[in-house]
């Protein structure tokens, strides 16, 4: 006995001795005037790696914000917070339930986490009813945000999935972070997500559609009721002043009847039906457009009422020349909607037309300037009261220095210059991309027909 208990002092001797650490910090509201946050659930887990050796512990902050968590064994382990009504904002638009991250704790050591800060969430509800005052069960509800894309346009953005309501027609989405939000009826329909109901009233059916923006605060609530309104259709024909050969007419990268997904070439006509305020029609951010057997007439269904213009725009692959023709106008009622836009009621709208010139004009020239071994984005911009028109843009990707022509450009005045390209969409629609080098570019003025030699492109560095 005397020798096993000498062998067993012995080993225990030789065995690491470690003393218990300690976790603490505190836990605040987010925003300039942060106050602490009393309430919110602290939990640490680890798993060391074999059955029976999960270690975990939990507290809640007290009046002050703060936690500890003690006897805590030397490791690594995840914290995890979290509150009823508040939540770890990621980003500007999401709200995370909770807020998790690793903290090493050593042998004996207090490990003090810096501050924890979570934002209060809002709450949408409501109920979506039919034109008849009738709930509407199973309609998918969803919530976008304003936000930019990459080329610099304002966007309205999806944060989350469709709610569905119930059997009620109530709905409810809670864990919001704050800011502006476009609430919408959202309804399967085809080969594409559209916002609109289809009711069979009185043996009737009738397409329809609701949307409505709201300011949801810091743990605000907002009730927010959809009624579906009547929706319109869309219609009217690509003329060609001449005919350019094997040009197709591609509705949101659709042919036909719109069940036909293609890869678009370069020429491409391409229509699609945007909101002049930046708001989305379905799920893509456009409508769902369908082209006729004549390959030139369109129509484009279930549109809610409101202002609208019709993108026409050609397909590019970023390389000189390209294609010669070019949008030369959009007319409705034999009246110019091309750089403005056009209300849709309840009637339909069956009189658009969209001008293809063949012989727009170019521009040939060289990039100078440049004392950078980068790539260089070449931008085309229309003079400023035109700066809504999305087709009257171009960029070409060039080598640095390089001799271009550009081809199929609108005849107006535009201001020409190029940036370093990081292989990244470059913002050249955002107004703070163009306030920083317009001063600098070279003024253009293209002709119908004609060519613009000897241009000279500046090359502008981006950081000025």
């Amino acid at each position: 006995m005397r020798l096993l208990a000498g062998i067993l002092a012995a080993i225990m001797l030789q065995v690491p001795q470690y003393q218990s650490g300690s976790i603490e910090g505190t836990v605040t509201t987010s925003g300039a005037a942060s106050t602490p946050l009393a309430g919110a659930q602290i939990k640490i887990r680890q798993n060391l790696g074999f059955p029976g050796s999960r270690f975990t512990s939990e507290t809640t902050t007290d009046g002050a914000g703060r936690f500890s968590l003690q006897e805590v064994p030397p490791g690594t382990y995840v914290v995890e917070v979290s509150r009823d009504g508040y939540g770890y904002r990621p980003s500007m638009f999401t709200l995370s339930p909770m807020r998790s991250f690793p903290v090493t704790v050593a042998s004996g050591a207090r490990t003090q986490v810096p501050p924890i800060a979570l934002t209060a969430a809002g709450l949408i509800r409501g109920s979506v009813f039919d034109g008849n005052g009738k709930p509407v069960a199973g309609a998918g509800v969803e919530f976008l945000r304003l936000t930019n894309d990459e080329e610099g346009r304002r966007i309205w953005r999806l944060v989350s999935t469709a709610v569905l309501t119930d059997g009620e027609g109530k709905y409810e989405r809670g864990m919001l972070a704050p800011g502006d939000y476009y609430v919408r009826t959202i309804f399967e329909k085809g080969p594409l997500k559209i916002p609109v109901a289809t009711a069979n009233i009185d043996g009737e059916e009738f397409s329809y559609s609701s949307r409505v923006e709201v300011y949801v605060g810091d743990g605000g609530s907002e009730r927010v009721d959809l009624v579906l309104r009547p929706s319109a259709e869309v219609r009217g024909r690509v003329i060609f002043e001449g005919e350019p050969s094997g040009v197709r007419v591609l509705a949101n990268g659709f042919e036909g009847d719109g069940r036909n997904q293609l890869r678009p070439q370069v020429g491409d006509i391409k229509l699609a039906l945007n909101r002049k305020n930046g708001l989305p029609l379905g799920a893509s951010g456009l409508s769902a457009a369908r082209i006729a057997a004549d390959t030139r007439s369109f129509s484009i269904r279930d549109v809610p009422e409101g202002d609208y213009e019709l993108s026409a725009s050609i397909e590019s692959d970023g390389r000189p020349p390209g294609v010669s023709h070019y949008i030369s106008d959009v007319r409705l009622g034999g009246k110019s909607v091309f750089d403005t836009d056009f209300r849709v009621g309840l009637d339909p709208v069956d009189s658009l037309e969209v001008i293809v010139g063949v012989q727009g004009g170019a521009i040939q020239g060289k990039i100078s300037g440049s004392q950078s071994a980068l790539p260089a984005a070449l931008i085309l911009v229309p003079e400023f009261f035109r700066r809504s028109n999305a087709s009257l843009y171009r960029v070409l990707y060039l080598p640095r220095n390089a001799e271009f022509k550009m081809n199929g450009i609108a005849p107006g005045n535009y201001k020409l210059f190029a940036v370093p390209y990081l292989n990244e969409t470059v913002p050249y629609r955002s107004p703070e991309f163009l306030s920083r080098h317009e001063s600098r570019a070279v003024s253009v003025t293209v002709e119908k027909g004609r060519t613009v030699e000897g241009v000279q492109a500046p090359f502008l560095s981006s950081g000025r």
